[in-house]
């Protein structure tokens, strides 16, 4: 069985080469962004997940993904 394991990304998404089995980042995965308003945060990171994150860990190749939401990612 393959595994690959991430965390702590914070916004720089790694080259994760290869086929495995499960692949699983460990929570803080977003980039923080200060802004004044919450909403103006949710908003930012809600563009980023959808423009940046999600491409890719749909670009990785792997059987199982498990995303783990750390501290700054919510």
């Amino acid at each position: 069985m393959k595994i690959a394991v991430t965390g702590d990304t914070t916004g720089n998404l790694p080259d994760i080469i290869g086929e495995f089995d499960i692949f699983v980042h460990c929570g803080n995965f977003s980039p923080t962004f200060e802004y004044e308003s919450t909403e103006g945060q949710i908003e930012k990171q809600t563009e980023w997940m959808a423009e940046q994150f999600n491409p890719w860990l749909k670009s990785i190749k792997a059987n199982h993904k498990i995303v783990i939401a750390g501290h700054l990612d919510l």
